[in-house]
């Protein structure tokens, strides 16, 4: 997340975007501290001097997040101080500061995010955690949200804490797996890992390919033990950001936790941000294709559901302008 919001902003700066690996001339980098301080409102501690590159930017701001995440289970995501806060639950792998430019523009809400739970646990046992955290932070009707696995959460936490103590659920294209066989759950997996070496050999120039055959063939429980082994053989654990394998392994993590997910109907109010454009994957699942399908499997689940498609969005820039304004001017809105 860090790297893209750094090369969303040097590619306003530059006109194009650069690669995460390029050299990026001073002047430019200094101009994108400060669009990044204004965005994320406060000021990027780092070194004197400006950093060197893509890389050493996003590091800086991935730091500044990671010390507000860990703070706690819940997070203050904009300044109002007062009134009934919207609570937005974590991405797959992320943190809130996801919400940062969402929550920026919900100026009379107090936006809270709700902070990844460490270890696998499933889905409804972390919405059990949260629950308790968001009725002990005051009393309803609440209202919750999340972009992606952050909205799967979001309507567990609703279901559990129940329609009439809920306001609004606001998933952000937020969907879930098709079922497929057990074969077929192997071998996309494996395809996963396969696609994640190719990315990392084309971003950061490492000899490193995983063999989609002989990882299917492995235990689940093995499969991250060999793909650790192939990257420590590669040199890639030298030439990457140690929060980018963090990444895999938590996006990982909340991947298998909705696949064993198993929702109940909610009857409360449900608001589904959908993107409209075919997403630019490095690393695809066809379970979350969701082709013909406007609701991504919630339709069978929720009896209040309203669609707003977000014209000419993606599922991984719809928090990015321009497409956050969309969102936020019908959400506050609602708010």
């Amino acid at each position: 997340a860090a790297e893209r919001q750094v090369v969303r902003v040097l590619g306003g700066l530059l006109g194009r975007e650069p690669s995460v690996t390029e050299p990026v001339p001073p002047d430019v980098l200094r101009e994108a501290v400060a669009v990044l301080e204004d965005e994320l409102g406060r000021p990027i501690p780092g070194p004197p001097g400006a950093p060197s590159g893509v890389g050493e930017l996003a590091e800086l701001v991935r730091a500044m997040d990671a010390a507000e995440a860990g703070q706690g289970l819940v997070r203050r995501l904009n300044a109002v101080p007062t009134g009934r806060p919207l609570f937005l639950a974590h991405p797959a792998g992320g943190t809130t500061g996801v919400y940062t430019l969402l929550a920026g523009r919900l100026p009379g809400t107090p936006v809270r995010g709700l902070e990844r739970l460490d270890g696998v646990m499933d889905v409804p046992a972390r919405a059990a955690r949260y629950a308790g955290a968001i009725r002990a932070a005051g009393p309803g009707p609440y209202r919750l949200g999340g972009w992606s696995f952050g909205g799967i959460l979001a309507y567990e936490i609703a279901r559990q804490l129940g329609p009439a103590d809920v306001e609004l659920v606001a998933m952000i294209d937020s969907g879930l797996p098709e079922p497929v066989p057990e074969a077929a759950r192997r071998e996309i997996e494996a395809r996963r890992y396969a696609d994640f070496a190719a990315h990392l050999s084309r971003t950061y120039g490492v000899e490193l390919r995983l063999d989609p055959a002989e990882l299917r063939d492995l235990a689940e429980h093995a499969r991250p033990a060999a793909v650790e082994a192939a990257l420590a053989g590669s040199g890639a654990l030298e030439a990457l950001p140690a929060a980018v394998l963090r990444h895999q392994v938590t996006s990982h993590e909340d991947t298998r936790a909705i696949e064993r997910y198993r929702p109940a109907p909610y009857h409360g109010r449900v608001v589904l941000y959908r993107s409209t454009e075919p997403t630019p994957w490095v690393v695809r699942d066809p379970r979350y294709a969701h082709e013909g399908d406007p609701a991504r499997g919630f339709g069978p689940y929720c009896t209040d559901l309203e669609i707003v498609e977000i014209p000419g969005s993606h599922h991984l820039d719809l928090l990015d302008p321009p497409h956050v304004e969309v969102i936020a001017e019908h959400l506050g809105g609602l708010l």
